[in-house]
């Protein structure tokens, strides 16, 4: 058998984010292709080295704030730079060919979106670029933020979420 195409190592990252596969189940596929001297897969120490790459500078903290009468501890994670994250993901849609402009804006503008979700003990803030061919999937949100101790609360989303819509230029809270 002779390999015609080796993937690369954004390739295998979007192949794992659309199939959702398990790091267990990557690694048992690249041993297995490996073994038959077949390597399609870009080594383990190239892929950590992409994701360490991958991973934006965070603020972490907690805050205290009273919430119906009550003192209430928050604790919470958000990126220092959104604006990086924001640079970055619009650099991997353009080197993959993915990024698209809408007829109806001018053609140097980002559309970005976002989305907050309470899951389990966690409020967390997403965005993502409508300036892609496949705009609605869960799997193209990228967390900026999230906090935990209070739930869904308005309060305590603006304490911690407006920082930063503050770091996106067009986007300016008024608060």
């Amino acid at each position: 058998v002779k390999v015609v195409h080796k993937l690369s190592v954004d390739d295998m990252l979007q192949l794992e984010k659309t199939t959702f596969i398990s790091n267990h189940t990557t690694r048992l596929l690249r041993s297995f292709f490996n073994h038959h001297n077949l390597p399609i897969f870009p080594s383990e120490s190239q892929m950590r080295k992409k994701m360490a790459e991958m991973i934006h500078e965070l603020e972490v903290g907690t805050t205290d704030m009273m919430i119906e009468g009550k003192e209430e501890k928050i604790t919470y994670a958000r990126a220092k730079d959104v604006t990086d994250v924001v640079q970055q993901h619009v650099q991997l849609l353009s080197d993959h060919k993915l990024l698209v402009q809408h007829h109806n804006f001018p053609s140097n503008t980002l559309l970005l979106q976002t989305q907050s979700d309470k899951g389990g003990d966690s409020t967390k803030l997403c965005i993502q670029s409508l300036n892609r061919q496949d705009v609605n999937s869960v799997n193209h949100l990228i967390p900026v933020a999230m906090y935990e101790g209070v739930g869904e609360n308005y309060d305590a989303a603006a304490r911690i979420f407006i920082p930063v819509f503050d770091q996106i230029p067009v986007y300016k809270s008024h608060s």
